[in-house]
């Protein structure tokens, strides 16, 4: 496989391939993205572990929605989005637990 940026026919088979669980194509992907999407999500304030996590998430959302790519979009900025949206996501399940934590450290203090 090139590892030069594909053609929009070649994202378009690309993201086919994503969708359909080929290896060397997920191979290509984490070789080409991984670093960007990484720095991406240290850049939103995620530390280096949590930023591996969060591109783990965003490859589990490639696979969820790699069929309904528009090949008239970027893929890098696709996958950015898809990043973005998983922080997002990630910032707002943290609120969840930490609201959870402190309502039961009050509901324990008054009972």
């Amino acid at each position: 496989m090139s590892t030069d940026r594909p053609s929009d026919r070649g994202v378009a088979q690309m993201t086919r391939r994503l969708a359909l669980g080929d290896e060397q194509a997920w191979r290509w992907l984490h070789d080409h993205y991984f670093g960007i999407l990484h720095a991406a999500a240290v850049a939103r304030g995620a530390s280096p572990s949590d930023g591996a996590d969060l591109v783990q998430r965003t490859y589990l959302r490639v696979l969820r929605h790699a069929k309904r790519f528009h090949t008239e979009c970027d893929l890098r900025s696709w996958l950015c989005c898809l990043l973005r949206c998983e922080a997002i996501d990630a910032a707002r399940q943290g609120k969840r637990s930490e609201e959870r934590r402190v309502g039961k450290e009050c509901r324990s203090r008054w009972s």
